[in-house]
């Protein structure tokens, strides 16, 4: 990512996003969250009310419009923690560029917390560089609701307007967040926040 912050001599990004919000009314605790070996990463498990359950895999690193010969970004998880409610992965970044090499780390944390009558099931990020990063870094985390079937999502776009967009089997829709001054062009929607909206029958988006 490209941060306007240069003079900085060190880059802290955080980002906050709403993930999931179960419309379920529980008498009981909220419901917890777990992390769980998945092939070569960790895996978030939530499971907001019974028969429904979320899966957040491990983040994807890659840089934008890297050079043919440029290694992949390296990313390796340091710590991991879930307690009380609160889960948490911890990743060393390292990027070889020109002979340079940048490091950095990228901190997850996971929270579920009750607002009106909902549980809502959050994520907080942090990314960190010991110096500021001259390329465009795109991070993706992946998101699995088994059984399942967003019909619906909604955009806050960059021009102030909010718009709903069909989805399915046979369409579907981009949007990106640009963090700073993104260099690479992009195809969808531009966000003025790291926020969607997605609905299924049960709960429209």
């Amino acid at each position: 990512m490209k941060d306007s912050a240069h003079i900085m001599k060190i880059i802290i990004i955080p980002l906050t996003v709403i993930l999931i919000a179960a419309g379920c009314n529980r008498e009981s605790a909220l419901a917890p969250l777990s992390l769980e070996k998945q092939d070569e990463g960790i895996i978030l498990v939530w499971q907001p009310q019974p028969g429904s359950i979320v899966r957040i895999g491990a983040p994807a690193l890659r840089l934008e419009e890297a050079a043919p010969n440029a290694r992949p970004v390296e990313m390796r998880l340091t710590s991991q923690k879930c307690v009380n409610g609160q889960a948490e992965c911890e990743y060393l970044i390292t990027i070889e560029d020109d002979g340079i090499t940048h490091t950095g780390r990228y901190r997850i944390t996971w929270s579920v917390v009750e607002e009106d009558r909902r549980e809502i099931l959050s994520q907080t990020t942090d990314m960190n560089f010991k110096n500021p990063l001259p390329l465009d870094l795109a991070v993706t985390d992946g998101i699995v609701i088994p059984g399942r079937q967003a019909i619906q999502c909604t955009f806050p776009q960059r021009n102030g307007m909010v718009k709903c967009f069909d989805i399915g089997a046979t369409k579907d829709t981009t949007a990106f967040f640009l963090l700073g001054r993104g260099t690479t062009s992009r195809e969808g929607t531009e966000l003025a926040m790291p926020l969607i909206g997605l609905g299924d029958n049960n709960c429209p988006g």
